[in-house]
């Protein structure tokens, strides 16, 4: 009895040491990159019929949103959308997922974190409303050297806009 009980409370000690290292990883990996710049949404709409339709939006290189993470476990994430600087608390679930909290009135919505890279991160949250599921994808870059041009963000918004109306 003992054994199995000693086995057990070793199991789950290797496990927490384990989930700690990869939120230490997530971290790292946010903090390291400084700024992040937000390339692209991606709007997901299903209805209780399963209709889906979506929608990207790209952004052009000076209009875009950054943010940045400050602190350790719980972020500050400021995002600066033209002269205004939003502020956000984040917080790392696991190693998949944050906890965003806004300042002013205290709600929460899950964020996962789909792609962290050294040049992306790609994060989504998805809300259930009336039997309308919405999902929001953000792309954010980790520089603004291989943005693409004004020309090429108007046509691929042009695009997107054709194939939403499309369906």
């Amino acid at each position: 009895m003992n054994y199995l009980r000693t086995t057990t409370l070793l199991f789950i000690f290797l496990c927490s040491i384990i989930q700690t290292n990869a939120q230490n990883d997530v971290s790292d990996e946010l903090m390291k990159q400084g700024v992040w710049f937000l390339y692209a949404t991606r709007i997901e709409e299903k209805t209780a019929d399963n209709e889906s339709i979506s929608q990207d939006e790209f952004f052009k290189k000076d209009d875009v949103s950054s943010m940045f993470f400050e602190k350790d476990k719980v972020y500050s994430v400021y995002s600066k959308i033209g002269n205004d600087v939003l502020e956000d608390g984040w917080k790392i679930v696991d190693d998949t997922h944050f906890v965003m909290v806004g300042p002013d009135d205290g709600s929460a919505q899950m964020m996962e974190i789909l792609e962290l890279s050294s040049e992306r991160l790609v994060i989504k949250s998805c809300n259930e409303i009336d039997n309308l599921v919405s999902c929001t994808q953000f792309t954010y870059l980790s520089s603004k050297d291989k943005w693409p041009t004004d020309t090429e963000i108007d046509n691929m918004n042009a695009a997107s806009m054709a194939d939403s109306t499309s369906e």
